[in-house]
């Protein structure tokens, strides 16, 4: 399996990526791929069926001149940036449509869970797409299934961002919550990597276990093919046009 980081402009380039490398791999013409990223400036990223105005204060964000993008797989609306380190996993399906999103989950958080174990945390899965310390959110899932592959992401929250989701992100209807947020404003149930050690660079840290992680499963750097480079910039066309953005 390859291991990819990419350096994005913007999360935008970063997402249309991930769509290129899912095509490549479902049609067999690439191998299976983990990709790091991470975006530089902030951004609001909605789940492919989230309602933009249910789901952020959408003036807000105009002021503040913080983008909106809509990714095609499912999950939550997060909001990423410089805190939030993203980590991507393309694996090709033995046959099509094999397996489940809750198997495909568990195989990711496992991997996902022994990089916080070499951090001393003890990271736990909590249905239907969060990863947890003790009882808070230190990251959220997302994934998108197609006919020969699947792409199971998470944005890893390595400093705290509570204060600015709570300024662009509306608290979730009851109805949408994981049960074990209770209710919890943002504040009181997301942490950090910051907020649970002393890690200096927690992005830097909680990648390289990771990285370290996956080298010993055989997983090893490799580049994007160059269709998988072509094809991400036609993504970006698709997923940056306004239509598709406020779809919902």
């Amino acid at each position: 399996m390859r291991l990819i980081s990419l350096q994005p402009p913007d999360a935008l380039a970063a997402l249309a990526t991930e769509e290129a490398v899912l095509e490549a791999v479902g049609a067999g013409s690439a191998e299976p791929a983990w990709l790091f990223w991470t975006s530089p400036a902030r951004c609001a990223v909605l789940g492919t069926a989230r309602p933009a105005a249910g789901d952020l204060f959408l003036e807000r964000l105009r002021v503040d001149s913080v983008p909106i993008w809509r990714r095609r797989s499912g999950g939550g609306t997060v909001l990423l940036g410089p805190e939030s380190p993203a980590v991507t996993c393309v694996a090709q399906l033995e046959r099509p449509g094999a397996g489940s999103i809750r198997e495909s989950y568990r195989d990711f958080c496992e991997v996902l869970v022994a990089a916080f174990s070499r951090l001393g945390l003890a990271a736990r899965f909590e249905p239907p797409a969060d990863l947890a310390v003790g009882d808070r959110k230190i990251a959220g899932l997302a994934q998108r299934r197609r006919r020969r592959a699947v792409l199971v992401t998470a944005s890893v929250l390595a400093r705290p961002l509570a204060a600015e989701c709570g300024r662009y992100l509306r608290q979730p209807p009851s109805a949408d919550q994981p049960v074990y947020r209770a209710g919890r404003t943002h504040g009181d149930f997301m942490t950090s990597l910051a907020e649970l050690g002393s890690f200096g660079d927690p992005a830097g840290r909680f990648l390289d276990a990771l990285r370290t992680e996956l080298s010993g499963r055989g997983t090893a750097p490799k580049a994007l093919s160059p269709d998988e480079t072509a094809r991400a910039g036609e993504f970006a066309r698709e997923l940056s046009a306004p239509g598709w953005i406020l779809r919902f």
